[in-house]
């Protein structure tokens, strides 16, 4: 998890470990990546093929396509969900400056569900991912997520070592 660490560590407190992270599923983000080889990419070749003198503008075209393709990947990336030793750390991007993170703690946490509605969701295993905050009725929803199950799975086993570490804590300080 040291690139983990890296890209996200800006979202985490001091000490505080990663244990996975969820990103939306990437065979979802496919068709965007081909519809720009298509157009991006083999469109401007075929071009300059024709057109030889054309060759700054398909360079350019291609630079922007390139750069489109880094953005899609971006916002691919930094919308997810990090599952730390402590909580949960929501991330949303809707583009290059715009960021934005929830944290989660894991006693703040009333319910974790998910859905996989569909044919295609089924068999590429994605889903909706769902947190219910604890006395504010609010929700918290990574959709689209990569193996929803998996990741409730482990979600739920770090809250309960949370939960056994706190309370071992409690305890051990009402003893002194």
């Amino acid at each position: 998890m040291n690139l983990a660490n890296y890209f996200f560590g800006q979202f985490l407190e001091k000490k505080e470990e990663i244990k996975h992270v969820v990103h939306q599923s990437f065979i979802l983000v496919i068709p965007h990546l081909f519809r720009i080889a298509i157009i991006g990419f083999l469109l401007p070749v075929a071009i300059y093929v024709m057109f030889s003198e054309l060759l700054l503008f398909c360079v350019f075209w291609m630079i922007v396509s390139f750069v489109k393709l880094l953005m899609i990947f971006y916002t691919w990336y930094y919308d997810s969900w990090i599952i730390t030793d402590r909580g949960v750390i929501d991330i949303k991007s809707a583009n290059l400056f715009d960021i934005s993170s929830t944290r989660i703690e894991y006693h703040m946490i009333e319910g974790i569900s998910y859905s996989v509605s569909g044919f295609w969701a089924t068999v590429i295993r994605y889903g909706d991912l769902t947190l219910e905050k604890l006395g504010s009725g609010t929700a918290v929803t990574l959709k689209k997520a990569a193996n929803p199950a998996k990741a409730e799975n482990i979600l739920l086993k770090n809250q309960e070592k949370y939960m056994e570490f706190r309370t071992m804590q409690d305890h051990h300080t009402l003893r002194e």
